[in-house]
């Protein structure tokens, strides 16, 4: 049986691509007895005279590890909570327990985890000896695991006015989830906490109503380089606390991390990088002799010649 469309994945030193392929491009016996003519189904310009047969007895477990390093299954979040009035870094990370209306939000996020005895993702958090704190908020979303650095559950130091050891956390994330709390709050510098890695700001401001009801409004900056990313920002960006604003906001965290290792983001040059080196050990491992080999070139050169003809 084929299906309309057929996929499969080409990796590239900039990023892993999956295609699909009509099927009507492809005899039938063409999927499995012929790479050539699928990967010129792909792409019509690539030269046949290029390829070269890497069948190897790892191959299967190499091409696994290289395709599981390309699609992350964790992710580590930072969560900065701002009291009213407060425009510094140094003020923020300063806070040494929230507001109640912040604890509620993180109730959302996720579930207060003891670290010590963690064995689940942990991103960097000490498990067996409380260095980094004793708890912090995680959740498990869509098959991710999610550990988030919440600046009011890590160590705080007050003989440390910028609190390095919370900022060695919440500095070296790509996202960056900034509560705004209090009625007299001004809108959220971006460049208020210096980090280098820190791609996306995602502000979630408190909205005091008459009800019992709460609301949140959102915003979003990105550093230079980093693409659009969804969900798509509704007007008014004004999110009730409910179920559907948590999977909107771990939605907007995720896809941006995954953004920013793509574009022209300084990130995505650093992942270029990693991934080439990546390619190069797997085609080292692939192009080693094995069992394989040999057999294998005689059965690549006979499709190639027939391709050919």
């Amino acid at each position: 049986y084929l299906s309309i469309f057929q996929s499969f994945n080409l990796f590239f030193t900039q990023a892993e691509q999956r295609l699909l392929v009509p099927a009507y491009s492809i005899e039938p016996s063409g999927w499995r007895k012929s790479s050539f003519k699928l990967l010129k189904a792909a792409n019509p310009a690539l030269a046949v005279e290029n390829f070269k047969p890497l069948i190897h007895d790892d191959a299967n477990t190499c091409l696994r590890d290289l395709e599981n390093a390309q699609v992350p299954t964790t992710f580590k979040f930072g969560v900065l909570y701002c009291s009213d009035n407060q425009t510094t870094e140094e003020d923020m990370f300063g806070n040494c327990e929230g507001s109640e209306a912040f604890n509620r939000f993180l109730e959302l996020l996720g579930d207060k985890v003891t670290l010590q005895g963690w064995d689940k993702f942990s991103a960097g958090l000490d498990t067996k000896t409380n260095h980094t704190g004793e708890h912090s908020i995680y959740t498990e979303w869509q098959n991710y695991q999610i550990m988030f650095h919440v600046s009011t559950l890590l160590p705080h130091n007050p003989n440390d006015t910028q609190q390095i050891e919370k900022k060695r956390h919440i500095g070296n994330d790509i996202v960056l989830i900034v509560f705004q709390d209090g009625n007299t709050c001004s809108p959220y510098n971006p460049i208020t906490v210096a980090s280098e890695f820190i791609h996306i700001i995602i502000v979630v401001r408190l909205l005091r109503a008459s009800t019992n009801e709460v609301f949140y409004r959102l915003g979003v900056a990105t550093k230079n380089g980093v693409p659009c990313f969804g969900p798509v920002i509704p007007y008014p960006a004004v999110f009730q606390h409910s179920e559907g604003f948590r999977e909107y906001l771990l939605s907007k965290c995720i896809n941006g991390e995954l953004c920013t290792y793509s574009g022209l983001s300084p990130l995505a040059a650093r992942l270029k990088r990693t991934r080439e080196a990546l390619l190069t050990n797997a085609l080292e491992t692939l192009d080693a002799p094995s069992k394989s080999n040999k057999k294998a070139s005689k059965t690549f050169k006979k499709t190639k010649k027939k391709y050919r003809n």
